[in-house]
């Protein structure tokens, strides 16, 4: 039996001791059944550059000497914090688990853990032995359920051991292959969620038509062209707030919009679906993501597919408008905030205008 383990310093009770303890223990801790680790790195810029930016604190610690005599910090939060100490650990740790047999596998340029973690989990299979990856990461237990097409692989969480033959059966293998769309479109660590939709929504409007089902695979083909994936895109996302009627070219999202605004009942602005061009760039990373996902490694260009590399940092790009749109409302609601009969007119007349892509660059 072979085992995969992708945790690390996370969850260790380990002060006052040093850190050369820590693989001690993570090897007392698996009871020298380790086989294989996968680690992430944090020393190159990749798509999850922001969602590693959101994670660490607004003040984060100094880098500190990393050595096995380094004393486990009391403020693990904080010593995490710090990308450099992060990826120093990670080097420390490597290098006793090397010595203690345990193979060790790095991210390196690709960034992802995860997928260097399914990869091998894949192979090892092939050689029809069980294999048991401890991991507690949504995007491990999508990649399985997509990829795996052994009946002994198991994903070993905090709290349960799951099945991943037994949960494919259950779902259905048209629905295991929408997983990765699913869960790129609802939010992961290199693409963002929308606001006021849930995971479960996505899920159930893949469930809702066949049709859907069968038009988002076309997410990570890489011949697939970008007006089609945006297509789709906006489509899907029409499914989502229950939108079945019909507009202009690549103009649905922005009439539904329209349609919210000129609504009796008041949706705020946040609530509102994307616009279309929003859209364009939110399908462009969900393709570039899904596409590494099936491929398990990266295929597309990512500063083709709706990111830009700024001071070294990947930063996704959220919309092609300028800044107009957002200024006029912001005046409009300083100046018309005593009549609040007049302010509201001009404040839907304005947000109209910005739904319809009258402010683009």
């Amino acid at each position: 039996m072979d085992v995969l383990c992708c945790t690390a310093y996370h969850g260790l009770k380990l002060a006052p001791w040093t850190l050369c303890a820590v693989p001690l223990c993570l090897q007392s801790l698996t009871l020298n059944l380790l086989s294989h680790r996968c680690v992430d790195t944090y020393d190159v810029a990749t798509t999850k550059d922001p969602e590693q930016k959101r994670h660490r604190l607004q003040q984060a610690s100094c880098p500190d000497v990393v050595t096995n005599r380094t004393p486990v910090p009391s403020n693990k939060t904080a010593f995490l914090s710090n990308k450099t100490n992060k990826q120093n650990l990670i080097k420390l740790l490597s290098v006793h688990l090397e010595e203690a047999g345990t193979s060790v596998d790095h991210a390196g340029d690709e960034g992802d853990a995860d997928v260097v973690i399914v990869k091998k989990a894949l192979e090892i299979s092939e050689n029809q032995q069980p294999v048991h990856v401890i991991a507690d990461d949504t995007d491990i237990l999508i990649l399985l359920h997509h990829a795996c097409h052994s009946s002994d692989m198991y994903l070993c969480t905090k709290h349960h051991i799951i099945s991943v033959k037994i949960a494919q059966e259950v779902l259905g293998r048209e629905l295991c292959m929408c997983l990765l769309f699913a869960h790129a479109m609802s939010g992961c660590d290199t693409t963002s969620s929308l606001y006021g939709t849930s995971k479960l929504q996505h899920f159930k409007a893949l469930q809702s038509s066949q049709q859907i089902r069968s038009d988002v695979l076309i997410f990570g083909d890489t011949s697939v062209s970008k007006e089609e994936i945006c297509d789709v895109g906006e489509r899907f996302v029409e499914r989502l707030y229950m939108y079945t009627g019909e507009a202009g070219a690549n103009k649905w999202l922005d009439m539904l919009r329209y349609m919210y605004v000129i609504s009796p009942k008041y949706v705020s602005v946040e609530r509102m679906p994307p616009s279309s061009r929003a859209m364009h760039f939110h399908s462009l990373r969900v393709h570039h993501q899904v596409s590494t996902w099936k491929h398990l490694k990266t295929v597309l260009n990512r500063e083709d597919y709706g990111f830009s590399l700024e001071s070294s940092a990947v930063i996704p790009i959220i919309t092609g408008r300028s800044g107009l749109a957002v200024a006029c409302l912001t005046a409009v609601r300083e100046v018309s905030g005593s009549n609040r009969a007049v302010g509201s007119c001009v404040y839907r007349t304005t947000t109209a205008i910005y739904s319809l892509g009258g402010c683009r660059r």
